[in-house]
């Protein structure tokens, strides 16, 4: 349409011009007397507009075709400009959803930096605790030394006043024989009676330091096949002096709060062995290092005293995970830990599955399973949670089979001691004795902590680890 006009106006102009340009080529033909006179110009018009005309009919094909041409460009173009408008609000749209997908991914981002903020605040506090503990811990040992200083002093004084004694009465014997036996019988049953006293109380100083250094198994209650497994491996082989046969270590796993740690823990301060408790660090260098500090510190200590090391190691999944770099170096480690370095290594952790194959594989890293206590068990933890505040076996009884037989799962030892201890304490402040009724309601009204699904997957792991 605008192309058409276009190309008709342009195509007037030059028929205009074309026919004057042509007549004036035409007229040399003609000549002037027939161009004048014999109708050669009408001629030359009429050849030049019939020229003209065919041009002008080419040259409006040409004009149909070529705005033919440009609308289907025009349509071409126009599509295509369609099709780029569609991908640009695809992109957009694409944008809008990655920038919302960067949102959610900075407010995670943000969630779990606090979450880590927080961990580190808690592994902080456990530092601090870990270092108030072993405080209190060399305090009882400085206390240990004192006494036995004490009580060898004790002995040496008791030593010297019987041989202090002997020679005053052999002297005396000597010079007042006849006149003073009665007092010389005086004196020596003085002297013995004294003797006999210091003797009770250097005794009771070497009771009280042994006490103090080996509060023990003696503090665990139930779990009679445990401590038997812990005393073959370690105790009964350092009896024979049959090094080589004591495990490079033994892995307690099982629920959490079934006193897995509390169990590592009184069954080294049982022995008369060395004890390092070793928290891994989130550093996997700086943490197998301090692991080789400590073991060549158990080596040194063996050569000095001929006493063992334990090393007590807590969540041992996140020391020696899976496809660990750590790992492995910590298999090269604890391959001859035993046998080298006199230095075994007592772990827990609630997730066996997660700690590396290579070292659940080494026959001289055994594995003991500790789960929620069974009846005969969980009679002498009540027992010992009780304190006597009731003994009633009726009563006991019932309140185990509430326990045992709980719907939900089960209560970890360290539940039922806190229930315990919480209607103990309320009785008290109220002034009451305990009742079981108290007892019977606090449990049916808590629910238990260790989980039905959670018990399941204990039984896989029992499987797994003795596949494995």
């Amino acid at each position: 349409m605008r192309i058409t006009s276009i190309s008709t106006i342009q195509m007037t102009n030059f028929k205009a011009k074309s026919i004057s340009s042509r007549m004036r080529d035409m007229r040399d033909e003609y000549g002037w007397w027939k161009w004048n006179t014999g109708g050669g110009k009408s001629e030359a018009r009429r050849r030049a507009e019939s020229q003209l005309n065919d041009e002008c009919n080419n040259s409006e094909r040409d004009a149909r075709i070529a705005e033919e041409k440009a609308q289907s460009f025009y349509q071409y173009s126009k599509t295509k400009l369609e099709a780029q408008e569609t991908k640009i609000r695809e992109k957009q749209n694409t944008l809008s959803e990655l920038q919302y997908i960067t949102y959610q991914n900075n407010r995670t981002i943000d969630r779990l930096k606090a979450e880590t903020s927080s961990n580190a605040r808690t592994i902080s506090r456990n530092y601090q605790e870990a270092a108030r503990l072993i405080q209190e811990h060399n305090d009882l040992n400085n206390k240990l030394l004192h006494s036995i200083r004490e009580y060898s002093d004790l002995k040496d004084d008791a030593r010297k006043s019987k041989n202090k004694s002997n020679n005053y009465i052999n002297q005396k014997v000597k010079e007042v024989k006849n006149n003073f036996k009665i007092k010389q019988d005086a004196n020596i049953t003085e002297t013995e009676t004294r003797m006999r006293n210091a003797d009770a109380l250097a005794e009771q100083l070497f009771k009280v330091s042994v006490s103090l250094q080996r509060t023990g198994l003696s503090q665990i209650q139930g779990y009679d096949y445990a401590k038997a497994i812990l005393s073959r491996l370690f105790i009964e082989p350092s009896q024979y002096n049959n090094e080589t046969s004591v495990p490079n270590g033994v892995l307690l796993y099982g629920p959490q709060g079934c006193g897995k740690t509390t169990l590592a823990q009184a069954f080294a301060e049982s022995t008369d062995n060395k004890i390092v408790y070793f928290r891994p660090t989130m550093n996997n260098d700086k943490a197998y290092n301090q692991l080789v500090d400590i073991v060549n510190f158990a080596k040194e200590t063996f050569n000095n005293d001929k006493k063992r090391t334990f090393v007590i190691v807590d969540e041992f999944d996140s020391f020696a995970p899976k496809n660990n770099m750590r790992s492995k170096r910590m298999k090269n480690l604890t391959d001859f830990i035993s046998e080298e370095y006199h230095c075994s290594i007592l772990a827990t952790t609630n997730f066996p599955k997660n700690i590396d194959p290579t070292l659940l594989r080494d026959e001289k890293l055994k594995k003991i399973a500790i789960g929620p206590a069974e009846e005969e068990d969980l009679k002498q933890i009540i027992y010992r949670y009780l304190n006597g505040c009731f003994n009633n076996k009726a009563e006991i009884d019932k309140l185990i089979s509430i326990i045992l037989n709980n719907k939900n799962g089960k209560y970890s030892n360290s539940l039922i001691r806190d229930i315990i201890d919480n209607c103990i304490a309320r009785a008290n402040i109220m002034k009451l004795d305990l009742e079981a009724t108290q007892l019977f309601e606090t449990f049916n009204n808590t629910i238990p902590d260790i989980t039905n699904k959670f018990l399941k997957h204990f039984k896989q792991q029992i499987q797994y680890m003795q596949k494995i």
